[in-house]
């Protein structure tokens, strides 16, 4: 069977950034590391870079950006007293991996706010289910208190921008 020329390139590609990534791996030392972290936000893009070159690394949404979205769904529509309690309960749930009582207490709250209208991001029920779709997509890179116990520390749960980082 013929291969065609594009079906070449392709592969060459992959496999040119495959090695790429593999000797940048190496010359940071990352081998040498008993665990390995890849953090990153929930864009898709750092998923699949993930995923094609890092796949041995424990996946880790960065804390930073799962606290904002439970920070704004908490206060969405509320008082500040009553929105900042419930963050503060929110947040302590993602901080200790009870990921079940967070999702569904988003989860109702989306539910008593009814859907957003059509087009709309603003509105306090688009903010707390955009959150509720975040979480869920996320849920099995936030497991922090498993990644605390396993050394990692938390310095590295929370990388200060939006791109992905392997440590």
């Amino acid at each position: 069977a013929k291969v065609s020329r594009e079906r070449v390139q392709r592969w060459t590609k992959r496999i040119g950034n495959q090695r790429v990534a593999q000797i940048k791996e190496h010359a940071r030392g990352f081998n040498a590391a008993k665990r390995k972290a890849f953090v990153a936000d929930g864009v898709a893009t750092n998923w699949s870079v993930h995923r094609q070159h890092f796949s041995r690394y424990t996946p880790i949404l960065d804390f930073t950006h799962a606290v904002y979205y439970v920070y704004a769904a908490a206060l969405a529509g509320q008082s500040l007293g009553n929105g900042w309690r419930k963050y503060c309960q929110w947040a302590q749930w993602l901080w200790e991996d009870a990921n079940d009582q967070l999702i569904a207490a988003v989860k109702a709250r989306s539910e008593e706010l009814g859907p957003p209208p059509d087009g709309d991001e603003t509105s306090s029920a688009a903010v707390v289910a955009r959150t509720l779709g975040y979480l869920g997509n996320q849920r099995p890179r936030m497991k922090y208190d498993e990644y605390r116990k396993l050394g990692l520390s938390p310095a590295i749960l929370s990388q200060p921008s939006s791109r992905s980082t392997a440590v």
